[in-house]
C-alpha cells in the first residue's frame, strides 16, 4: 500500500513540474486578409480558425466581388479569378508556399491536383496559391426514363459525340404530351453554337488565338464536331429554347430531362426535391457519369474549375502564421471533418476524403479523372463583351444550319469571316474606353 502510495505522490509531483514547464510564448498577432463579406468568412472558417490559434486575430478587409485590393497590405491575399492571381504573382506580389510545405510535410498528393497545380510556377516549381475546394461539372441522368424507353444508360468517359447520339434516342415527347428532352446543356442563350464550343474545348481546339486574335473555325475538324452537334438539335434531342421559364427548378428535377449537366450541388438537390418539395410522388432515380471526354485523352478532364485562391502576401510581417491559416483551412482534419456537410457550400473539398457521402449513390465522377491544366475557353481568356459579338455572330449562321437553309461549309466560312470582324470591333471598343480585352 505504501508503494502504491510512493507511486501516486511521484505521478503527482512529475504533473505538477511538467505544468510548469514554460509553452510556447505566443505574442497576439493580426493577420489581414481580403474577403467579398466578413461575416460569411467568419462562419465559414475565422472562428474555427482562432479557436485553434487563440493568439492569431483575422482581421478581413471586405472587399467586393472582383474588387480591386492592394495585396501590400494583406498578409492572406484571397483570389477569385485566376487571371488576377496570375497578374500578382508575375508582379512578385505572392510567397512562394514550398517551403512552409517542407517544413510541415504536408502531402499535397492528399489533395485534388485542381485545388494546386494550376497555381504552380511549372519552370521552378514553386507553389504560391491553394484552393481548399473546387467545382466539378458531370452528367446527371434520369434512370426512370432511360428504363422507360429502352435506352443504356451512359457511363463514364463517354465521347460529346456518343452522348449526343444517345439523346437522339428518346422522342420529343412524353405520353403525357409534355416536350422531352434528351439533354440539357449548361447554356442558357445561344445554345447550339455554344455546345459545338464545348465539343472543340472538350477536344482542345482553340478557336481564338490568344497571341494573334485570329478566329479558325473553317476546318475539317470543327466541320465534323458541327456536323454531329446540328444534326442533334435538328432532331430535337437537345434542349433550344430562348430562355429556361418552362422549368420550375433544375431541368433534371422537373421529370422531363433525361440527361442534364451539374454539380455536387444537383445531388444534394436530388435529395432534398425527394424528400421536401411538392411533386406527383414519383422520386427521380437518378444517376452520374463524367462530363464528355476528349477520345484521344479520356483520363483527362477539362470540367474541374476553382472559384477561390489563398495564397501569401510577400509583404506579409507574419508569413508563418499566414501559412497556419492556409494550412488549416485546406488541410486540417478535425475542421474539416466537423464541418463537411456545412464546407460543401463551397464546393468538393480539396481533400475530397471528406466529402460527405450521399446513400445509394457513387460520387466518384466528380473526383476520378485528371484535369486538364490548359484552358480552351475563350471566355476564360477574352473580355466577355468580345467573345459575346462573336458568339452571338456565328449563332446566326448556325441556326441557318440546323433549318437546312444554308450548308455546314458555307455557315462555318461566314463565321470565321463576320465573327472575326464581330470580335476585333468590340475589342477595338473595349480599348477605346480604356478596358481590357483580356479576361
Amino acid at each position: 500500500m505504501k508503494r502504491i502510495s510512493l507511486m501516486l505522490v511521484i505521478i503527482t509531483i512529475e504533473l505538477i513540474l511538467t505544468s510548469c514547464v514554460s509553452q510556447p510564448d505566443h505574442k497576439p498577432v493580426t493577420l489581414k486578409v481580403n474577403y467579398p463579406d466578413s461575416e460569411i468568412f467568419y462562419k465559414r472558417v475565422g472562428y474555427f480558425f482562432e479557436q485553434r490559434y487563440p493568439f492569431i486575430h483575422l482581421e478581413v478587409i471586405q472587399t467586393t466581388r472582383n474588387g480591386a485590393f492592394d495585396p501590400g497590405q494583406l498578409d492572406i491575399v484571397f483570389n477569385d479569378k485566376i487571371t488576377e492571381f496570375k497578374r500578382l504573382q508575375e508582379a512578385g506580389k505572392l510567397a512562394d508556399l514550398s517551403p512552409y510545405i517542407r517544413k510541415e510535410r504536408l502531402d499535397l498528393n492528399k489533395m485534388q491536383p485542381i485545388t494546386y497545380k494550376p497555381f504552380e510556377d511549372p519552370s521552378t516549381k514553386a507553389l504560391f496559391g491553394i484552393s481548399p475546394t473546387f467545382n466539378s461539372t458531370v452528367l446527371f441522368y434520369n434512370k426512370n426514363l432511360f428504363a422507360q424507353y429502352g435506352v443504356p444508360e451512359p457511363s463514364n468517359q463517354m465521347s460529346w459525340q456518343q452522348l449526343l447520339k444517345l439523346a437522339e434516342r428518346f422522342p420529343s415527347q412524353m405520353n403525357d404530351s409534355r416536350s422531352l428532352y434528351g439533354l440539357v446543356t449548361s447554356h442558357y442563350r445561344d445554345i447550339p453554337f455554344l455546345t459545338i464550343l464545348s465539343v472543340g474545348r472538350t477536344e482542345e481546339l482553340q478557336v481564338i488565338d490568344p497571341a494573334t486574335l485570329k478566329i479558325t473555325i473553317n476546318t475539317p475538324k470543327w466541320k465534323e464536331i458541327s456536323s454531329y452537334v446540328i444534326e442533334a438539335f435538328r432532331k430535337q434531342a437537345v434542349f433550344n429554347k430562348p430562355d429556361m421559364n418552362e422549368f420550375t427548378y433544375s431541368p433534371i428535377l422537373m421529370g422531363n430531362t433525361a440527361m442534364s449537366f451539374g454539380s455536387l450541388a444537383t445531388a444534394y438537390n436530388f435529395q432534398i426535391y425527394n424528400k421536401q418539395i411538392p411533386h406527383d410522388g414519383n422520386n427521380i432515380d437518378w444517376g452520374m457519369v463524367t462530363a464528355p471526354v476528349n477520345p484521344a485523352n479520356p483520363n483527362l478532364s477539362n470540367q474541374y474549375s476553382v472559384g477561390e485562391i489563398f495564397s501569401i502576401s510577400s509583404d506579409s510581417a507574419h508569413p508563418e502564421e499566414a501559412w497556419k491559416f492556409i494550412s488549416f483551412i485546406t488541410n486540417d482534419d478535425k475542421y474539416l471533418a466537423s464541418n463537411a456537410l456545412q464546407l460543401i457550400n463551397w464546393g468538393i473539398p480539396a481533400r475530397s476524403e471528406y466529402l460527405p457521402v450521399i446513400e445509394g449513390h457513387d460520387l466518384a465522377p466528380l473526383t476520378m479523372l485528371q484535369p486538364s491544366m490548359e484552358t480552351y475557353n475563350p471566355y476564360d481568356i477574352f473580355h466577355h463583351d468580345a467573345v459575346n459579338a462573336f458568339v452571338e455572330t456565328a449563332e446566326k449562321w448556325i441556326d441557318l444550319a440546323i433549318n437546312d437553309q444554308i450548308s455546314i461549309n458555307k455557315a462555318l466560312e461566314r463565321i470565321e469571316q463576320e465573327g472575326q470582324t464581330a470580335f476585333s470591333t468590340a475589342i477595338e471598343r473595349l480599348q477605346e474606353n480604356g478596358m481590357s480585352y483580356l479576361r
